[in-house]
């Protein structure tokens, strides 16, 4: 029997109760629906992407899903080394802490791998001592010392002034002045060396799909979906999920550009899953990679005098750009904004000197700050506040914030001469000929006008491989919101 069924009327038609079809019929009646054929996005765009396009993210085609770059060291170190004094102005033998033979990326971790030094010990080999015979060492308070002999992990001192050396700690920083020499040296002056710090990429291949029926394909909605990209819209759900899964798959690729992290499961992964399975380095690794990682109090916040005595501070100890830009969750915004509140509170503003007096509008926000010759632009990034990603309840970037440098030029000191490129980053796409792994779509099933097999359905396939890469990590920063 057919699936047939008959519309009668609640009661008869009365004047202004258009109740003469059942009212829990009313889709199924004759009368005509208004439907707008406008979607209603209330969540806006839901389009993050765009971060690295602002932040000079230049693509670089490579030929290999592996490659690095180098990155100089210091060439001044710190040294530590523990002796006791002697007094009466004697030579005293200082022997360096075990594993400090050159000053390193502290950590060395990923992306950044020790290179260049065999006797890094990391890397096996010798202890290479940093201290070479006719330095000048200066030790705790501003006592020279002139060094006689080295041996091994260990070198003698004797005091250039009549102040004693002193008894040192393993925490105790000691630098060098230098090598001088006498009149008549006929000695040999032994070479220095420098280590290079090797930055390593991987191309991840990101994936994504959306799959119909046939049927499905030709199913109309009431609301019109908007063309994009190649996609011409309309009034059909294939148009819809199309769409969705291509914004998915560009905020997930960049999302992974901003937080992945290398795999280094070599045990189960392989196992479990893949052997040929690579995931990216992203920016917020690098960001900690060097060591700039500050917290602030969730209840007590950040005062301004902080933010310049320790960030700024890190900034100029560690060739810091002059031009930076914080990105940050909206409770880091709040923790800057704070500094306006008290400044008024300290009377910035006072209104009898403005126009309209107490009832004049006044804005309580700023987008940037300088101080100490530094300019900050703040922004709020919006995945960090999002419920239902990076900033969902557990998430570690809900009260997170990181910094990136704006210039690709540093200059030599005080005279600003010598002009040195460092861009902070750019996309590595994996590309030879005319074959690119940049962005890829694939459209196959039997539902399609050009059908690849006789299955009765669609699947549009999204790939893209390719790998971010980042440079210097001395220059950018990240800031966490903690419990202190």
């Amino acid at each position: 029997m057919s699936d047939i069924s008959f519309l009668t009327p609640s009661s008869s038609a009365v004047e202004t109760q258009s109740n003469w079809v059942n009212s829990n019929s009313y889709f199924l009646s004759v009368i005509k629906p208004s439907v707008d054929t406008m979607e209603v996005r209330s969540w806006g765009s839901q389009d993050v992407t765009g971060l690295f396009e602002v932040l000079k993210g230049g693509k670089n085609y490579v030929e290999n899903n592996h490659g690095y770059h180098f990155e100089e060291d210091r060439l001044n170190m710190i040294i530590h080394a523990t002796g006791t004094t002697v007094g009466a102005l004697g030579a005293v033998t200082y022997t360096v802490v075990a594993g400090d033979t050159i000053t390193s990326w502290p950590p060395v971790e990923p992306p950044y791998i020790a290179t260049g030094t065999a006797g890094y010990p990391s890397l096996g080999g010798p202890t290479l001592n940093p201290v070479r015979v006719h330095e000048i060492l200066v030790f705790p308070g501003n006592i020279k010392g002139k060094v006689t002999a080295v041996s091994g992990a260990t070198f003698t001192c004797t005091p250039i002034n009549t102040t004693d050396l002193p008894t040192t700690l393993s925490s105790d920083e000691i630098y060098s002045d230098g090598i001088s020499i006498p009149e008549g040296f006929e000695d040999q002056i032994a070479s220095n060396n420098w280590r290079e710090h090797t930055v390593q990429w991987h191309t991840e291949i990101f994936a994504d799909a959306h799959k119909t029926t046939g049927t499905a394909m030709t199913q109309a909605t009431w609301f019109k979906v908007e063309a994009y990209e190649g996609n011409p819209g309309g009034y059909l759900w294939w148009f819809k999920g199309q769409k969705n899964a291509f914004k998915q798959f560009r905020n997930k690729r960049e999302q992974t550009w901003l937080t992945g992290e290398a795999v280094t499961n070599t045990t189960t992964m392989p196992a479990n899953y893949s052997a040929q399975f690579q995931t990216v380095n992203g920016l917020i690794p690098f960001c900690k990679s060097f060591g700039n990682n500050f917290t602030y109090d969730l209840t007590t916040g950040q005062t301004k005098e902080d933010f310049q005595n320790i960030i700024i501070d890190s900034l100029a100890k560690n060739a810091g750009a002059t031009d930076n830009c914080l990105y940050e969750a909206i409770s880091y915004k709040a923790v800057l904004q704070s500094w306006l509140s008290v400044e008024m509170q300290n009377g910035a503003i006072v209104y009898d000197n403005v126009v309209g007096g107490k009832d004049a509008f006044m804005s309580l926000d700023f987008e940037g700050f300088k101080l100490l010759g530094y300019r900050f632009y703040n922004k709020v990034y919006s995945p960090f506040s999002d419920p239902t990603g990076l900033g969902s309840a557990d998430s570690v970037y809900k009260n997170f914030a990181f910094m990136v440098p704006l210039e690709n030029n540093m200059y030599k000191t005080v005279e600003q001469k010598e002009k040195v490129d460092c861009p902070p980053m750019r996309i590595n796409y994996l590309k030879a000929g005319d074959t690119s792994r940049e962005w890829i779509e694939t459209l196959t099933g039997g539902a399609i006008k050009n059908y690849t097999n006789n299955s009765d359905v669609a699947k549009l396939d999204f790939k893209s491989e390719c790998s971010p890469e980042f440079f210097g990590a001395n220059r950018f920063a990240s800031i966490t919101g903690a419990d202190l």
